[in-house]
């Protein structure tokens, strides 16, 4: 009789991969982990009467360890059924190669009678599947990640599944019939082959879904790429506009001094009278001209206050901008512009114009510069690793924004945060501080452009 795979180790290579897929993407709460251990409870038996139960019912309860896997997989994280689906079928390929491999070895070193102790027995089994679950662990996190599973296609996930069954079929084919012509004659003096076609199939379908998915991680890079690349240029664009509105204002302003000498000259009280209350007008526009002591946050910042006094947002600013003098245009156009863009669209959101209130402070403290950013809020949001989960549709580039943001503060050897706290939301950034060499240099460029 041939010495075949105990079904409690599939059963645990099977639990194993919905492990390890849990500990990449899986929502760390009670109920997941209680689903997944859960799994584990529910497999071994029913493999174990899989083993035992008449051929015709094997296929059916099989499915039905599908079905649980996937089950479970998909009420343990946030991923959507399709992208589920389609990770559920290299789970599914490693758990049945790593059973396979691993039984393989197990038969070849008992047929050479190295097998000397029954403790190696039981601790030759758990290093293959412990190697095995770590090396699977490094895939998916590479690989299967939720930022790159979300972008599985329909399609996509249809062939994963479609070669998943087919190199599951194929490896079992010679267990199942043993007249198609594909199929190994079952005997004693056999059995070694069968046991290495089962392992090669499913090598061979477990190698031909990762391809398929380092594939489709390089078509996600590729796209994360050219939008960072593209959100890069818009930010600079933005900064470019604002700068040039802003001078545009600052000579206005210039031309309203020698209006004012003209008016003083004026006779006519009402015509007198009518163009001062124009040029009033007119400078309640320039109050929000901003002097921060960083030239690109004053741009910024400028053009921000004036699109608030629009919109009747009330906007607050306590900001000692010399302290990010030094640090990259492009990274605090980034970030100034992402945080108060997102504080700004809420804010209008709100139908009462006395609850539109943003808070910009930036202060040091140890050596670091701290950029906080503060709005009204009256939703309770969704915080998953520190970021905000967006419900915009295309939530790929509308999360751009905050990813982007932590990757420039990381960048810089800093940290952000995200929290909400009585009815205010703040998002915090912290930066180490520049040298002061290099800040001194910033200023000192400052003061040869403005002729100081």
């Amino acid at each position: 009789m041939i010495r075949d795979i105990p079904k409690i180790f599939t059963a645990v290579t099977e639990w194993l991969g919905v492990l390890v897929f849990f500990l990449v993407n899986g929502e760390k709460t009670w109920r997941s982990r209680f689903l997944v251990l859960a799994l584990l409870a529910f497999l071994i038996p029913l493999q174990i009467s899989i083993g035992k139960v008449p051929i015709v019912f094997w296929l059916p309860l099989m499915f039905l360890v599908f079905t649980m896997m996937i089950v479970v997989m998909y009420f343990s994280s946030s991923i959507s059924l399709r992208g589920i689906i389609h990770c559920w079928a290299t789970v599914f390929m490693w758990a049945e190669f790593t059973a396979a491999f691993e039984w393989q070895l197990d038969d070849y070193l008992a047929s050479q009678g190295l097998w000397m102790l029954n403790l190696g027995m039981v601790l030759f089994p758990i290093t293959i599947f412990a190697i095995l679950a770590i090396i699977l662990f490094f895939l998916l996190r590479r690989f299967y990640t939720e930022d790159i599973v979300k972008e599985t296609k329909k399609e996509n996930a249809v062939i994963s599944v479609v070669v998943a069954l087919a190199f599951w079929a194929l490896g079992n084919l010679s267990y199942t019939s043993v007249t198609s012509p594909f199929s190994i004659p079952v005997s004693e003096s056999a059995h070694y082959s069968i046991f290495y076609i089962r392992t090669l199939s499913f090598l061979c379908g477990l190698v031909l879904l990762l391809l398929n998915q380092i594939r489709q991680r390089e078509f996600h890079l590729d796209r994360e790429l050219t939008i960072t690349q593209s959100f890069y240029q818009n930010q600079l664009k933005q900064y470019e506009i604002s700068k040039t509105n802003i001078d545009i204002l600052n000579r206005r302003y210039h031309d309203m001094k020698h209006q004012l000498r003209a008016i003083r000259h004026e006779e006519d009280t009402d015509k007198k009278n009518a163009e001062l209350k124009h040029i009033e007008e007119e400078l309640k526009q320039y109050e929000a001209q901003s002097r921060t002591g960083n030239k690109v946050l004053d741009t910024i910042i400028t053009e921000k206050r004036l699109y608030c006094a629009e919109h009747q947002i009330t906007m607050n600013c306590v900001i000692e901008g010399e302290l990010l003098n030094g640090y990259d245009t492009v990274d605090i156009c980034t970030i100034f512009g992402n945080a108060l863009d997102n504080a700004i669209e809420y804010e209008e959101s709100l139908q009462d114009p006395e609850k539109r209130m943003i808070r910009v402070i930036v202060h040091g403290k140890d050596g670091f510069s701290i950029i906080c950013v503060e709005n009204y809020c009256e939703e309770k949001l969704e915080i998953i690793n520190g970021l905000v989960k967006t419900h915009k549709e295309d939530s790929f580039f509308h999360g751009y924004g905050m990813r982007n943001m932590k990757e420039i503060a990381q960048k810089n050897g800093g940290g952000m945060t995200f929290t909400q706290k009585d009815n205010w939301v703040s998002l915090r950034i912290i930066l180490p501080r520049k040298e002061k060499e290099t800040v001194q240099e910033t200023k000192q460029e400052g003061k040869n452009e403005t002729g100081v």
